[in-house]
C-alpha cells in the first residue's frame, strides 16, 4: 500500500493579527490546517495542555513577553520540540537565521518576501516530514515482525502451554487479562490473540495507560468534540474510537488511578460511552485485552483496584512466566533477536561463542525478555566477527557488579555512571518483580522518571 499524507497541521505566531489572517489565508488555500496564536506565551501552554499536535511551528522571531529564540529553547527544554521549525521576522539578517537553525529551526522567512517562498520553505519541510513518517512507518513495520517469533515453538511447556490455551480462547471475543512482570511477553501473546481472532484484519492498539494524565483520560480514551474544552481546535476520536472493530489493549492498567477505573467501568459494562462534549453516546465495537505487571488481587483485597472492574477484565487469566524460570528457552531466543537484528542493522553475525551462551543461560534477567533482546541487539551492534563472544556481552549488559571496571578497563565517568544505572534499575527491577509502582514508592522517585530511564536504559 503506498503511503499516504494527511494534511499538515501548521501552528502560526504573531503578535500581529494581521499578518496572521494574511498567512493562514495563503496556506488554507493551500490545503494546510492552520491555527493562529498573537503570542508565544499562549501557543506555549496550548502545548503543554495538548501536546504536540502540529507538524510545523511557524513563529517570530521579535514578539513581546517571550520572543521566538526564547521559545524555541523553552520548546526543546520541555521536549516539545518533535515538530520541524520555521522563523518568521521582520528584521531579517544572517545572525538571525544562523541564530534559529542552530536553535533547530528547519529554516527561515522574512516577511517582506514574496509568500511563495514561505510556500516553497513549507514544501521542503513537507517533503522532510513525510520522509521522516514513511521511515518511522518502514521501522514500525520492522518491529512488527519481532513479535512474529511467537510462531516458532518454545522449548518450555509453561510457555506453549499458554500459547496453545490463548489460540483456543482467541475467536471467543472474551476478554483477556494477562499478568507478569515487566518484559516477559505480555504484549506478544496479546497480539498473537489478536492475530488469532476473527478481528485479525483490524487495528491493534497498544496503549500504556500509566502513561495518560488524569485530567486527559477521558479525551484520550472516549475523543473530544470540538470546542468542548479549552484548546479542543478539532474533533478527537480516542481509543476506542480507533480500535472499533478489531483489538485495544491496555497495558499498565493495574496503575489506573481509583477516578480513571470509574470512568472506564462503564464501557466495560454496556459498551458504550460519551466523547467528552458530547450529547449522544457511542457503541463500542472492540476486543478489550489488558495486561498490569501488579498483583491485582492483592490490589483488589486492599481497595486500590476496583472489584467490578477486575472481574469485567478477567474473563480469562494468562500469567507469564519470568525467563528465569524458562531458561530452556534463552538460547532460541538469543538466536531468533541476533537474526532479527542481522537484517535489521544488515549484519552478518550467525553464531554464540560456548561461553557467551553459558553466560546467558546463567544470567538472572530481570528485565526478562525485554532485557535478553537489547543485550543481544547491543552484542550485534558492537560484533565485529560473525560470533558473539563473552566479552561483548559483558561489556554491553548491566550484568556485571563492578561498574567502573570490567576486564581491566577502566570506563569514562559517563559511561560509568550510565553502567550503575543500568544495574541499580535492573536490581530494582528484580527485587519488585517489574512492579513500577511499588518501585517508585520504596525508592523514593517519581514513575514517571523510572519509566523514562528504563526507556533511556533499553530497559
Amino acid at each position: 500500500m503506498a503511503f499516504r499524507m494527511s494534511a499538515l497541521k501548521i501552528m502560526l505566531i504573531d503578535d500581529d493579527e494581521l499578518i496572521n489572517k494574511s498567512m493562514s489565508n495563503i496556506l488554507e488555500m493551500e490545503n494546510y490546517e492552520v491555527e493562529t496564536f498573537t503570542s508565544a506565551q499562549k501557543a506555549l501552554h496550548y502545548l503543554e495542555t495538548m501536546g504536540p499536535c502540529f507538524d510545523i511551528i511557524i513563529t517570530d522571531i521579535n514578539m513581546p513577553d517571550l520572543d521566538g529564540m526564547s521559545f524555541i529553547k523553552i520548546l526543546k527544554e520541555r521536549n516539545l520540540d518533535s515538530v520541524e521549525l520555521l522563523v518568521l521576522t521582520g528584521y531579517g539578517s544572517i545572525e538571525n537565521a544562523v541564530q534559529a537553525i542552530k536553535l533547530g529551526a528547519a529554516g527561515f522567512f522574512e516577511k517582506q518576501a514574496d509568500p511563495q517562498l514561505l510556500l516553497l520553505e513549507i514544501e521542503k519541510i513537507k517533503k522532510t516530514i513525510e520522509l521522516r513518517k514513511r521511515m518511522k512507518k518502514m521501522e514500525k513495520d520492522l518491529l512488527e515482525k519481532r513479535h512474529e517469533f511467537y510462531l516458532f515453538q518454545f522449548t518450555n511447556k509453561k510457555v506453549n502451554g499458554i500459547f496453545s490455551m490463548a489460540k483456543q480462547i482467541a475467536e471467543k471475543d472474551v476478554n483477556v487479562l494477562i499478568t507478569g512482570e515487566s518484559g516477559t511477553g505480555k504484549e506478544i501473546l496479546a497480539r498473537y490473540i489478536h492475530q488469532h481472532s476473527l478481528r485479525h484484519n483490524k487495528l491493534f492498539l497498544p496503549v500504556n495507560c500509566n502513561t495518560i494524565p488524569d485530567t486527559l483520560f477521558e479525551s484520550e480514551m472516549f475523543g473530544h468534540e470540538k470546542g468542548s474544552f479549552t484548546g479542543a481546535i478539532s474533533q478527537h476520536a480516542g481509543y476506542f474510537q480507533r480500535a472499533e472493530g478489531g483489538t485495544l489493549f491496555l497495558d499498565e492498567i493495574g496503575e489506573m488511578s481509583s477516578s480513571n477505573q470509574a470512568k472506564l467501568l462503564r464501557v466495560l459494562e454496556d459498551r458504550s460511552f460519551f466523547p467528552v462534549g458530547a450529547k449522544n453516546a457511542l457503541q463500542s465495537d472492540c476486543r478489550i485485552i489488558t495486561a498490569t505487571n501488579a498483583d491485582l488481587h492483592k490490589r483488589v483485597n486492599s481497595g486500590i483496584f476496583r472489584k467490578d472492574i477486575y472481574f469485567r477484565i478477567n474473563t480469562v487469566e494468562f500469567i507469564m512466566p519470568p525467563l528465569r524460570e524458562r531458561k530452556e528457552d534463552i538460547l532460541d531466543l538469543s538466536n531468533y533477536y541476533m537474526n532479527f537484528f542481522n537484517r535489521k542493522y544488515q549484519k552478518e553475525v550467525n553464531g554464540i561463542s560456548e561461553d557467551a551462551k553459558r553466560w546467558l543461560v546463567n544470567c538472572k534477567w530481570s528485565g526478562n525478555m525485554r532485557e535478553l533482546n537489547h543485550v543481544i541487539e547491543r552484542a550485534v551492534l558492537f560484533t565485529q566477527g560473525d560470533t558473539i563472544e563473552l566479552d561483548i556481552l559483558s561489556k554491553n549488559s548491566g550484568q556485571n557488579s563492578n561498574i567502573s571496571e570490567q576486564n581491566g578497563e577502566i570506563f569514562s565517568y559517563r559511561q560509568a555512571k550510565r553502567n550503575f544505572e543500568i544495574s541499580y534499575f535492573q536490581k530494582m527491577l528484580d527485587v519488585y518483580k517489574g512492579n513500577i509502582a511499588e518501585m517508585a514508592q520504596q525508592v523514593g522517585l517519581e514513575r514517571t522518571y523510572i519509566y523514562r530511564k528504563l526507556r533511556e536504559l533499553n530497559l
